[in-house]
């Protein structure tokens, strides 16, 4: 596959999942936009070849974060080509019935209130 030229955006692309497709996506010659909320994530699509994978923090679960995020891309390179978001997470295996509201919102927001907004 040759991606040369394209611009894509992977979503959590720091994370397990998301790092393999952004350096896959950079391996096959696209220019790669990853969002990250904390530093210690950086260190899993980072290497020699850097250069075409630019890291943006960006909190997924926020409307405003999100348009900023895309319209930053846009304006700088005029579209984006692919889209992968794999934001996402989970809480340690509990029953239903020991889930809490928050822990339900949490979840809520994190898995699909995220690929909503993006």
């Amino acid at each position: 596959m040759n991606l040369a030229g394209k611009i894509a955006l992977v979503t959590g692309g720091t994370g397990a999942l998301g790092s393999v497709i952004a350096k896959r996506l950079m391996e096959e010659g696209a220019h790669v936009f990853v969002t990250y909320r904390s530093e210690k994530e950086l260190g899993n699509v980072q290497d020699s070849s850097g250069k075409k994978i630019s890291a943006l923090t960006v909190d997924a679960t926020n409307e405003q974060q999100v348009v900023e995020l895309y319209s930053n891309i846009i304006s700088k390179h005029h579209r984006i080509d692919i889209v992968v978001n794999t934001v996402g997470g989970f809480l340690p295996q509990k029953n239903i019935t020991e889930v809490s509201l928050h822990e339900w919102n949490l979840m809520m927001d994190i898995n699909l209130k995220s690929a909503f907004l993006s």
